[in-house]
């Protein structure tokens, strides 16, 4: 303990030691033969003196007590105690003395406070984050879990971390060489087949980790995992955009689907509206074409085949000098994660050929 004290019954201090007199800048007799609760370690809170009041009254009867309290230092600091009274009996079972002892937990209790912040802000991350003890049993199971799993903590905490992973005897066996890595080196990032509650099957990053307690000891594991499945889609729709904007010779535009809002336009592209990338991203199809193409293309965002995800149009569209020119929009839809877009390639079409076309049909 690192406050200590000697009380007579009737609570008056006999002694105190330096420690808890370095605290509060005192000395011996600035406190000596004072009633403990009225000296300056207990001002500002009455609730504590009336604790000590009753705890001092137990001690006398032979009873121990115990409670927590702040204790009052030097410039008006404050410290959090466990603080007990015990009563010191002699030869004939008298109670004589009173011992009074605090052991300060301030720091404890800050990093009490620090780790339900850290638990916060981990129940708050957007991947799955899965903390297990020694046997692999969940123990902590935050919102992102939830989601990806689909399996609210109440029900998971327990629980064998093998539920999100299939029952295949190939995927048991990735998993045995995973945690033997994992435990020669202390963390391990694989790629795994994984299942969420109702065992639909995905394929799950997984960045594994040793916990350890502030000994060094390894007390559990902690895993975060997320879906590769959105992320695998949206490498397939950088791949197709990449193609797209590669296309330097033709005039390319991407935009998303819901808003017909652009998103990229290549160098050809900006030249012939005669305005920057920065001054066209964000601006809708008929800030620089004539109504007809914006409708008929409002139109063809609902009739694209998702299948072959390709069609086209002709319109017009006002050019930087203020002409206007007959264009066809080779139109592609393709999907990035949940959002859909429309990849644009411009052709001019001069008026016979569109003319014969016409025709023709």
């Amino acid at each position: 303990f690192q406050h200590m004290a000697l009380l007579a019954p009737d609570g008056h201090l006999i002694e105190v030691n330096q420690t808890m007199l370095d605290f509060a800048g005192l000395e011996q007799d600035d406190v000596v033969g004072r009633p403990f609760w009225r000296t300056h370690w207990w001002f500002g809170s009455d609730r504590t003196q009336h604790q000590l009041q009753t705890a001092l009254h137990g001690a006398v009867n032979g009873q121990v007590a115990r409670f927590g309290a702040e204790l009052r230092g030097r410039d008006g600091q404050l410290a959090h105690v466990d603080l007990s009274l015990k009563p010191i009996r002699d030869k004939d079972d008298e109670v004589v003395l009173i011992l009074f002892e605090a052991r300060d937990t301030t720091a404890r209790l800050r990093g009490d406070d620090l780790s339900r912040q850290q638990a916060q802000i981990i129940d708050q991350i957007h991947s799955a984050v899965i903390v297990c003890d020694l046997e692999e049993r969940v123990v902590s199971w935050n919102q992102g879990a939830q989601r990806l799993f689909g399996l609210p903590a109440q029900a998971a905490v327990g629980q064998h971390l093998s539920m999100i992973y299939p029952s295949d005897l190939n995927v048991r066996a990735r998993l045995g060489e995973v945690y033997r890595d994992l435990w020669k080196q202390g963390w391990y990032e694989a790629t795994l087949p994984m299942v969420d509650h109702a065992r639909h099957r995905f394929s799950g990053h997984v960045s594994l980790s040793l916990l350890r307690d502030a000994k060094r000891r390894v007390i559990g594991t902690v895993a975060i995992a997320s879906d590769l499945t959105l992320w695998e889609g949206q490498v397939r729709a950088g791949e197709e955009l990449a193609r797209l904007m590669a296309e330097t010779d033709l005039e390319t535009m991407i935009f998303e689907a819901g808003g017909l809002t652009l998103v990229y336009a290549n160098p050809k592209a900006c030249q012939a509206v005669g305005r920057s990338l920065r001054e066209l991203v964000g601006t809708r199809l008929n800030d620089y074409t004539e109504h007809t193409v914006t409708t008929l293309l409002e139109r063809l965002s609902e009739r694209v085949d998702p299948s072959s995800g390709i069609d086209t149009l002709t319109g017009r569209q006002i050019c930087a000098d203020g002409s206007v020119r007959l264009i066809e929009l080779r139109l592609e839809s393709f999907n990035c994660g949940t959002e859909r877009f429309y990849g644009a390639r411009l052709f001019p079409v001069s008026e016979e050929i569109e003319r014969i076309r016409r025709e023709g049909e």
